[in-house]
């Protein structure tokens, strides 16, 4: 087996900056709309250099916080690939798909909104059975509940994304575009409950992995 618990903690602790700039982001949105709805767009700021000033600031912190999302990800998708690839190390005969589709499940999710989260259950459930094999002892941890919230929650954003999206195609106005942006704000909120969520999946799911490369070695 691969031992996988450095690539965890730090998917945790990306996952972490990332909730946290993404509060960042909240902040600024709602922010910007609180300006925008005591003002006119002309008088929202004292001067066009005011305006581009604030735009130059939101655009560095939207690049940096993009950077960090993409490699939270990255690290995110190889530490669940050596996840699942532990599985067969592990002496477990059987497993759904190949190492590859694991992965890809996370990078097209829209093909199946279920199955990254449905991989994420095979890796629990098989990892804790062959530790109870070799360890009869184990007490088994219930991450259904956390791993099933997720996934409903991913619809939902989902599906009020897709919906902000074509509602907002043909509204022009200012009034219009100050309910987009407040929308926006309430989708930035499931995100962060998201990703925060992934990360507390993340830490449960490497201490399991933990536990089963110890009883692996040890057997």
């Amino acid at each position: 087996m691969k031992n996988n618990k450095s690539l965890a903690s730090t998917v945790v602790v990306l996952f972490v900056i990332v909730g946290l700039m993404q509060v960042g982001t909240l902040f600024f949105s709602f922010r910007e709309i609180q300006e925008l709805s005591n003002h006119n767009i002309e008088g929202a700021y004292s001067s066009i250099y005011e305006y581009q000033n604030r735009m130059r600031g939101i655009e560095v912190y939207a690049f940096l916080s993009n950077l960090i999302e993409i490699a939270a990800y990255v690290t995110f998708l190889c530490w669940f690939y050596n996840a699942y690839a532990n599985l067969k190390k592990a002496g477990i005969s059987y497993v759904s798909h190949s190492n590859s589709y694991a992965v890809w499940a996370w990078i097209i999710p829209i093909m199946n909104l279920f199955k990254s989260f449905q991989l994420t259950k095979e890796v629990v459930d098989k990892s804790q059975n062959r530790i109870m094999e070799l360890n009869q002892g184990y007490l088994p941890q219930n991450l259904n509940k956390s791993i099933n919230t997720c996934w409903i929650v991913v619809v939902i954003h989902f599906v009020l994304s897709i919906g902000i999206f074509i509602w907002g195609m043909n509204k022009n106005t200012f009034e219009a575009g100050i309910l987009i942006m407040q929308l926006g704000g309430v989708l930035n909120m499931v995100m962060i409950f998201i990703t925060l969520l992934l990360a507390f999946i993340v830490y449960k799911v490497s201490k399991i992995e933990e536990h089963l490369f110890q009883v692996t070695n040890n057997s």
